[in-house]
């Protein structure tokens, strides 16, 4: 699995587009090819030795206000805020499984969920 730049790169690209807020844009458009390396490391070891680090396992649920009456539960729904760390490991996690996945064509063409094209 290529856990190397390119790859990092591409996913703090996707989450900068996609999920973070402009400050953590700004941090991590500055400091992408500091902490490229770093979490490379982070990311072999955890998956060579099958441990995720706690941090990156929690998330600060919050409700958001859908419509209607605001006292009724129901009318919120539930945001998890998680580790960005863990979104960028995940990301790269799932784009190397799909890749081996089609490279090899192990899925049928009734399984399209979560695909490209």
């Amino acid at each position: 699995m290529a856990l190397g730049n390119p790859a990092l790169h591409k996913c703090i690209r996707l989450l900068i587009a996609e999920h973070a807020i402009i400050t953590i844009i700004m941090i991590l458009i500055l400091i992408k090819d500091e902490i490229s390396y770093p979490l490379t490391v982070l990311f072999k070891k955890s998956l060579a030795e099958g441990v995720v680090p706690e941090d990156w396992k929690r998330a600060n649920v919050s409700p958001i206000y859908k419509k209607g009456n605001k006292n009724i539960a129901e009318n919120y729904r539930p945001v998890s805020l998680t580790s960005q760390c863990s979104k960028l490991m995940e990301s790269i996690t799932r784009d190397a499984i799909v890749q081996y996945l089609e490279a090899n064509q192990l899925l049928k063409d009734s399984q399209h969920g979560f695909r490209t094209g």
